[in-house]
């Protein structure tokens, strides 16, 4: 069964350094897993396991099946460096009057913060998501091709 690139990129979207998102390459099924979830989790004793609540029985479930199947793969993940780029791409490919005022937005520390706050200002956040969305379609599309994985848009 295809992966579907747009829940793909959506769902990437919403992972952090928190949290790793992984594919099934058989069903296209996409799960989301807290780092610290993976960790250790089956070193608890099944006794206590059995007192656990269902949903976190069912989630340590999954856990094991990603664990223990190759076909599930982690999605790489975009680290800050790649964000960073992708920000200064979109800054250079603005107006004039406004590459500088982006450009001075991602320089130094609390770059996140002052980018959003420039792009909010000027009525961006629609053109920034809308090419940020279309730099991670890419990015994956291109991670699923070398990987031999079918999808559809």
């Amino acid at each position: 069964m295809p992966v579907s690139l747009k829940e793909l990129v959506g769902e990437w979207e919403l992972t952090s350094d928190m949290a790793s998102l992984y594919l099934n390459k058989q069903t296209g099924e996409l799960y989301m897993v807290r780092k610290d979830d993976m960790l250790g989790f089956e070193e608890e004793d099944s006794d206590e396991e059995d007192e656990l609540p269902d949903w976190e029985r069912e989630e340590r479930e999954k856990l094991r099946e990603i664990e223990g199947s190759k076909d599930w793969v982690p999605v790489p993940t975009r680290d800050t460096h790649e964000a960073y780029r992708v920000m200064e791409r979109f800054c250079l490919e603005q107006d004039d009057k406004l590459v500088e005022l982006l450009m001075n937005a991602i320089s130094g520390k609390g770059t996140f913060r002052r980018f959003k706050d420039v792009i909010h200002r000027h009525g961006l956040e629609k053109s920034w998501y809308a090419y940020q969305e279309a730099r991670a379609t890419e990015e994956l599309k291109d991670w699923l091709e070398a990987s031999g994985i079918e999808y559809e848009a």
